[in-house]
């Protein structure tokens, strides 16, 4: 009995000690017990806890939303700098997704092209183009002007029937006499006078002139929006090909901007033509131009006329 008393026998110091580790010991207790209460309140009911549920929701919706808008904005802004190469007129009914991968349109937007026509869409006008996804404004406006759609073949029908009528009313009128105006020399008020020419087809035949800097073939104007062979075989009777000389471009010094404006050159065969020139100091003969990779023959052709050197 002696030998446990003395056991648990403690001097001053000893029972100081215990007293303030049984002290430390209860708060750690106490803080262990309250603090997640403190850190995290969980909801205390079913109600609290759709609140709380509907406000996570929230937050992932409009988190969501922001991200959304931001891609579409991203979305909308690319392939701005995009510049297509188009040589000929087509019908967005009937060109392959092929071609319009060839002439520079990103691949996502030719298969958005191909699924609508698929699911039974058709083009009816040029603008029609600006259905498709993912086909922004800075490239259905190079697209609009190339866009050839023939009319259905009841409205053709009609068409043909109301020429026929106009002919018969022309046989009762007097012959008129066809006119022979210069294609380079002629101004827009004097292009009106040219029977299948209007308003709109004698400021674009001069504006188009102006951005040329001049025509070298008659046939040059099949290339304007809209125009087609039947209008071209009417408006051609009453034209001639004046010879003018050609405006053109001095490649050895014309700034980037200049050659750009150029209807046959576009973007990427501009970048070409100045960076080669920065190379060689300068172009000593024509010849230096041509390059496949970035000229086609075809392209070649017609912007020869076009340049020369200083």
């Amino acid at each position: 009995m002696r030998f446990i008393k003395d056991y648990f026998h403690f001097n001053k110091r000893q029972e100081r000690g215990v007293l303030v580790l049984a002290i430390i010991i209860v708060i750690l207790m106490v803080i262990n017990h309250y603090t997640p209460q403190w850190s995290m309140r969980s909801p205390e009911s079913l109600q609290e806890n759709q609140v709380f549920i509907e406000e996570l929701k929230l937050k992932s919706y409009e988190e969501l939303k922001r991200k959304n808008a931001k891609k579409a904005a991203e979305f909308k802004n690319e392939n701005v700098n995009i510049v297509l190469n188009i040589n000929k007129v087509f019908d967005p009914n009937t060109i392959t997704m092929e071609e319009l991968i060839k002439i520079g349109l990103p691949k996502y937007v030719a298969h958005n092209v191909n699924k609508y026509r698929l699911k039974g869409g058709r083009f009816n006008k040029s603008s029609d183009i600006e259905k498709i996804y993912g086909l922004n404004h800075h490239l259905s406006e190079q697209l609009i002007p190339w866009i050839r759609i023939p009319k259905p073949k009841r409205e053709r029908k009609a068409i043909i029937a109301h020429n026929l009528d106009n002919k018969e009313d022309a046989k009762i009128e007097s012959p008129r006499k066809l006119l022979r105006l210069g294609i380079n020399s002629s101004d827009s008020m004097t292009l009106l006078k040219v029977k299948g020419i209007g308003p709109y087809y004698a400021g674009a035949i001069v504006d188009y002139r102006n951005r040329l800097g001049g025509y070298h073939q008659l046939e040059q104007l099949m290339e304007l929006y809209q125009m087609d062979s039947l209008k071209f075989s009417v408006i051609s009777r009453e034209l001639y090909l004046d010879s003018l000389p050609l405006k053109k471009i001095a490649i050895n010094t014309a700034d980037f901007k200049t050659i750009l404006s150029h209807p046959y050159i576009n973007y990427e065969t501009t970048k070409y033509l100045v960076n080669k020139r920065k190379k060689l100091g300068k172009y000593a003969a024509l010849y230096q131009l041509k390059d496949e990779k970035y000229i086609s023959t075809t392209q070649w052709n017609k912007i020869l006329p076009y340049i020369h050197l200083d």
